[in-house]
């Protein structure tokens, strides 16, 4: 949910059959698990849910956001558990880049 809201109106191809915009890709793998595994989503419609409520907080600035204080401690700290969260971090960035 959160990729299709990130890329809105982008055009999606679906198995080579046809096209369509990446905010509906969470209702097609919600209507794909009905129909194809014969059971509840839920675990889909849990899925829109909780990443409408991330994207709805992370876009409205300050709610859900890191604190200031945490930020100073981990840009401008010089101990060791900063030292040692910023290696560890280091080895992983670049999974988080968009």
């Amino acid at each position: 949910y959160v990729w299709s809201r990130y890329h809105e109106g982008l055009e999606v191809n679906m198995f080579e059959m046809f096209q369509t915009r990446a905010e509906m890709l969470p209702w097609f793998f919600l209507a794909q698990t009905f129909l194809l595994e014969g059971e509840f989503p839920i675990l889909d419609l849990l899925g829109i849910a909780f990443g409408h409520v991330y994207h709805y907080l992370a876009s409205i600035g300050g709610i859900g956001r890191c604190p200031n204080f945490i930020k100073e401690w981990y840009e401008n700290g010089d101990d060791s558990v900063v030292n040692a969260i910023r290696a560890e971090y280091k080895k992983i960035s670049s999974d988080f880049e968009m």
